[in-house]
Parts: C-alpha cells; structure tokens; sequence
C-alpha cells in the first residue's frame, strides 16, 4: 500500500524540470510583456502631456517626436499629486464611510457621492485648472435629497407591508422585482465573466487609457498655462532708418518654449503686455543667432498668454 502511494504521488524528475522550466518560461514572458506595454504607456502619456503643452502655444506637430524625460517626470509628478489628493480625501471620509455603512445603505451611498464629488473637484483644478461651478453642487444636493427621502418612504413602506396593510402593492413591488431579476442575473453574468477572464479583462484597459491620455493631453496644457518662468532671447539687430538712411540697432525679445537636444522652439514676446506671438521659430543653441544673443531668465505673475490678434 506504501509502495502505492509513493507511485501515485511521485512525479519523475525529468517531468517536474520541464514544467518549473516551462513556468519560469511563461513568467518570463508575462513579465516582458508587461515590462514593454508599460514603456509604451509611458511614452504614450508622456507624448500626450507635450502635446498639451505645446497645444497650449498654439503649435501642433512640431518636436513631438522626441519626448524628453523632464516632461514625464512633470506628467507623473502632477499624477502623483493628484492621487495624494485623492488619499487624502477618501482617509478623511473613510470613517464616515464605514459608520454609514453599518446603519443605511442610502447615507453610505450619499457620503460615496460627496467623496467622488470632492475628486471631481481636484480633478478639475489639478488637470484643467477650473473650479467647479456651484450648478454642480446644487445638483449634488438635490440628487442626496432624493436617495435619503426614497430610503424614508422605502423604509415606512416597507413598516406597512410588514403589518399587512395595503397587499395590492406587495403584489406590485413583487411583479416588478420578477421582471427586473433576468437583467440583474445578465448584468451579474457578464460582471463574474469578466473576472474570470483576464482577456475580457483587457478590454478594459482601453477605455482607461483613453481617459489617462485625455487627462496628461490637459494635464500638459494647465502646466504650459501656470509657467510663470521662461528664458529670455535678448536680440539686437541692424536695421537701416527709412528717414535718415542711417543704421540703428533695434531690439527684439524672444521666448523660449521648449528645447529638445540641440534645438530650441522660440516665439516673439511683448514683456509689457506679458503676451506672445506665435509665430515660431526652430534654432540651434549653438547657432550664429545664439551667439548674438544672451539668455535671460525672467518671472511673469500670471504666466504668459497667446496673443488673440496676432494668431489670426
């Protein structure tokens, strides 16, 4: 019986290497597999935030097809500021949560929509840099209003229904449960189909990252409308009076938005009216024009705009 077992329970060598060679193998290459499609979601994003960011000058395919590493590491940064924000307010509320909970599913679900609703909030002025507009809120309260005055009716109805009184609408809130239970059974189905399988699984990262590319595309763009830092292109020209035929030097002031390699993207700037001119420009920084010039680096208070006018 002893000898039976053994032989029952025993796995040959050679059989047991090739399946620890062949899961390590499998491990492998779901590693590698999630290694690449993580480098592609990086620069994904990362191109998306540049894209807003330059979007915000009014320049549009123009050195995106290098990423430098400053605008990932500016993209996540303001991610992970967000999701801070969000910690923050789902541990404020976390008692909240749990005490509600415990008593009624309706104050549970009133507290849910308050915390999503403070999300939203940080969400928009984070990615979009808006503030959220008092309609919202109204509509917050009103949607709260209505779940917690249904759960007391519910609850009194329910009181009712206990005692015997009014059968007619027992009957009716038992027809109505009947026609609703194939749907609830179809929606439960395709939720437990989904867990189970890890392809469905997939599909659902596509949504996912179309709204993380929405968010670092605007992300980029609020970064560009909140820099309040930019160097200076001091320029100064030789350019002959109509008048008197004589040569002066005139000065022209340029920005510089971006800088990829070797190469910096620049734009005409009025200091005075804090605004710029797109109308763009690739250089060197090591160009004869460079070399003409000198860098200065200036602090705007608001920022910079795009001037109106000019960009028709």
């Amino acid at each position: 019986m002893e000898s039976n077992r053994g032989e029952a329970n025993s796995t040959p060598p050679v059989k047991l290497g090739e399946k620890e060679k062949k899961s390590f193998a499998i491990s492998l290459m779901d590693a590698s597999i999630i290694v690449l499609i993580f480098t592609g979601l990086t620069y994904l994003l990362g191109m998306k935030f540049k894209d807003g960011y330059l979007g915000y000058y009014k320049v549009t395919d123009v050195m995106l097809g290098d990423v430098g590493m400053n605008y990932i590491i500016d993209s996540y940064t303001n991610i992970l500021v967000l999701l801070m924000f969000w910690a923050f307010i789902y541990i404020f509320f976390l008692p909240f949560l749990s005490a509600a909970k415990r008593t009624r599913k309706a104050l549970h679900l009133v507290i849910s929509l308050f915390v999503l609703y403070a999300a939203i909030t940080i969400l928009c002025l984070v990615v979009f840099n808006k503030i959220v507009d008092e309609p919202y809120s109204t509509i917050l309260i009103i949607i709260s209003t209505i779940i917690m005055a249904y759960d007391v009716i519910d609850t009194l109805v329910k009181v009712q229904l206990h005692k015997g009184k009014f059968p007619w609408l027992k009957k009716t809130i038992e027809s109505v449960v009947n026609k609703l239970n194939p749907g609830i059974w179809e929606a439960q189905l395709i939720i437990f189909d989904i867990k189970k399988n890890r392809y469905l699984k997939f599909l659902l990262l596509i949504p996912i990252i179309y709204f993380a590319s929405l968010v670092f595309f605007h992300l980029g763009e609020t970064e560009a409308q909140r820099r309040d830092e930019y160097l200076i292109i001091k320029y100064e020209e030789k350019v002959k009076d109509k008048k008197t035929g004589k040569e002066k030097v005139k000065e022209k002031d340029f920005v510089v938005i971006t800088e990829s390699k070797n190469n910096l993207l620049i734009a005409p700037v009025d200091l005075d009216e804090k605004a710029i001119t797109p109308t763009y420009s690739i250089i060197e920084a090591k160009s004869k024009f460079n070399k003409l010039v000198k860098l200065e680096a200036m602090k705007f208070n608001g920022g910079l705009k795009i001037d109106p006018i000019k960009t028709k």
